[in-house]
């Protein structure tokens, strides 16, 4: 498990990949009408996006300074959208 882990954060580009491919399920999931897929989809974007946060720390740590900014930039840039989105709906 321990491996696995730190295989995981090693690459830094396998959870910004992970956070594509969920991103992807949960946009799938809004035009498919089962709320089960819906859930599951969510609740692993979920996991995908908040994997990138200790995946930065983690390459910050080992002193990989393009690769944590770069996966930081990531997290921060999807953030705003989410908040610039919500607020445009909130708006309206």
């Amino acid at each position: 498990m321990k491996k696995t882990i730190i295989y995981y954060f090693n690459n830094w580009w396998l959870p910004i990949w992970v956070f594509v491919l969920t991103t992807g399920l949960s946009i799938i999931s809004d035009y498919r009408k089962n709320e089960t897929f819906w859930y599951i989809s969510y609740s692993l974007f979920i996991i995908g996006y908040l994997g990138l946060i200790p995946s930065a720390i983690y390459q910050f740590v080992k002193k990989k300074w393009l690769k944590g900014i770069l996966t930081t930039l990531i997290f921060i840039v999807f953030f705003i959208y989410c908040l610039i989105s919500a607020w445009c709906e909130f708006i309206n």
